[in-house]
């Protein structure tokens, strides 16, 4: 069957809707890698700044920090500048285990 017939056009149109969903998750899937790879940059840079203000960051507050979601992250970032401690960076901040003050 040649392109003429109606075969040949659903199946000319479904290798041009295939080909486009195919570049469309190539797209979605960079954006998402690249969301992913900000989001461990900001882990791995708030854990530098945790350590660099009050030395060793314990393995649980690097499990709480890989956990995280970019706007905790930048929270947490910011609070580390005035904090006086490592509990007060993450005290009170409506994630679950947040009230462990003094735990670390």
């Amino acid at each position: 069957m040649g392109r003429g017939s109606p075969r040949g056009r659903g199946t000319v149109l479904w290798e041009s809707v295939a080909s486009r969903l195919r570049a469309e998750g190539k797209l979605e899937g960079k954006a998402e890698g690249k969301a992913g790879g900000e989001v461990t940059g900001r882990a791995d840079l708030l854990v530098q700044l945790l350590a660099a203000r009050f030395g060793i960051v314990p393995k649980p507050v690097r499990a709480r920090i890989a956990a995280a979601s970019s706007e905790q992250l930048s929270r947490w970032a910011i609070r580390c500048i005035d904090s006086e401690s490592l509990a007060q960076v993450f005290a009170d901040d409506g994630t679950p285990g947040a009230s462990a003050r003094g735990r670390w």
